[in-house]
């Protein structure tokens, strides 16, 4: 659970392990991050993801951090270039923005892999079922 206090208002953000993770002592695989100020101006950033809890998934949590913290960092970056044209603000999220994650969240994880599991993320490394370990199908 996350409360903070901004000049706008409360931002409250919260993840609860499901029920049938409570039964299969499971670890609760969502994840959520969020921002409030960008060059000293209000911009709330808010993502979150939900892991898939599945046992081929078995990385899902990371992967949902992963993605969320890649979410906020380049929302910002958004706002940031683009905070004093909104209409290019929208038109390059709507068009840039899923497939920028997508491809920094797939470099993540292959990072990631590599880290945690000593695996070299050269062209031998399977990445489909890697990345289906971190919480996507491909």
């Amino acid at each position: 659970m996350s409360f903070q206090k901004t000049e706008l208002g409360w931002i409250l953000a919260s993840k609860r392990q499901g029920a049938s993770h409570r039964r299969n002592n499971t670890p609760c695989q969502d994840a959520y991050a969020m921002s409030k100020i960008v060059k000293g101006k209000p911009c709330f950033a808010l993502a979150v993801a939900d892991g898939h809890g599945d046992s081929q998934h078995d990385l899902s949590e990371q992967g949902a951090i992963l993605a969320v913290t890649l979410a906020v960092k380049k929302l910002l970056e958004f706002f940031n270039s683009f905070a004093n044209n909104p209409i290019l603000l929208k038109k390059n999220f709507k068009h840039d923005f899923p497939r920028l994650i997508g491809r920094h969240w797939r470099q993540a994880v292959m990072k990631d892999a590599n880290n945690r599991l000593c695996l070299a993320t050269d062209d031998s490394t399977d990445t489909s079922s890697m990345l289906k370990r971190y919480g996507a199908h491909y």
